[in-house]
């Protein structure tokens, strides 16, 4: 059998062999390197990390919009009295008693 394929037909197989190893073996360091999960688990945990990251974004930006909210409140209010006392101080103590 070994004379149909030729003498060095066993070297050449283990050289397809060891180069196709070789080529896996590197395909799958530069995946580890690229951070490419391996399985579907995987690839579901790196998700959820992503999205818990984004709500917790997401919940800091909603806390600073109510700090916010709170300040914009908090100057209306000083708004109003001060035009109230502007008001009040354009009035002469005479036409206080007749509004």
């Amino acid at each position: 059998d070994s004379a149909s394929r030729g003498p060095d037909s066993e070297g050449a197989i283990a050289a397809v062999v060891g180069c196709s190893m070789g080529l896996l073996a590197w395909r799958r360091a530069r995946a580890f390197k690229r951070g490419v999960p391996e399985t579907t688990g995987g690839y579901q945990a790196e998700r959820v990390a992503l999205l818990e990251d984004r709500v917790a974004e997401l919940e800091h930006h909603q806390t600073r919009i109510l700090e916010l909210e709170e300040r914009l409140e908090f100057t209306e209010r000083l708004l109003v009295q001060v035009r109230e006392q502007s008001e009040v101080a354009r009035l002469s103590p005479g036409q206080q008693g007749r509004s």
